[in-house]
């Protein structure tokens, strides 16, 4: 509520919760970012804040996670079950595509699906700079495989409030 009372854009980013199942091969980074990251964005879907808030701003990085791919399970589950839908008015399809994303999927297949559920204008060009999954090239990742430079431009400006409208005021 700050944030959007400050006009401030918010950035997501996975801490790394430990667990004991994810101790070895990295387990923690490349699983538990992806689901730290969609358990965010499925609470503020589920949990009504973007309709509470319709003003916030705010990103999930690495490509919004195991997000995109839950999507049609969370739909379901907010039809089907009183309890998934007792905090949010509208299904979780429909608050998606009012989120913002970055271009950290490490896989062209991955940000194509992300362009579908959350459309073109809402995903901007990431990089994980300076940890060491960061993308090595996110410009050109982006560019050969995210939405096309002047969607990734408008999504940033967006995001960030940089909009014509915002600068007018």
């Amino acid at each position: 509520a700050e944030a959007t009372r400050l006009d401030l854009a918010v950035l997501v980013h996975p801490m790394q919760l430990p667990r004991a199942e994810w101790q070895s091969y990295y387990l923690a980074n490349l699983i538990g970012n992806p689901v730290e990251t969609a358990t965010a964005v499925a609470g503020l879907l589920l949990g009504g804040v973007k309709a509470e808030l319709p003003g916030l701003r705010i990103c999930f990085v690495h490509g919004g996670g195991c997000a995109p791919w839950l999507l049609g399970r969370w739909t379901h589950a907010w039809k089907a079950r009183a309890d998934v839908r007792r905090a949010s008015q509208t299904p979780p399809e429909t608050g998606f595509g009012e989120l913002f994303f970055d271009t950290v999927t490490h896989d062209a297949r991955q940000l194509g699906l992300l362009q579908e559920v959350a459309g073109a204008n809402r995903i901007a060009c990431g990089s994980d700079y300076p940890f060491d999954m960061a993308e090595p090239d996110p410009g050109r990742f982006a560019l050969e495989h995210g939405p096309g430079h002047d969607a990734l431009v408008r999504a940033a400006e967006e995001f960030l409030g940089r909009t014509p409208q915002r600068e007018r005021r």
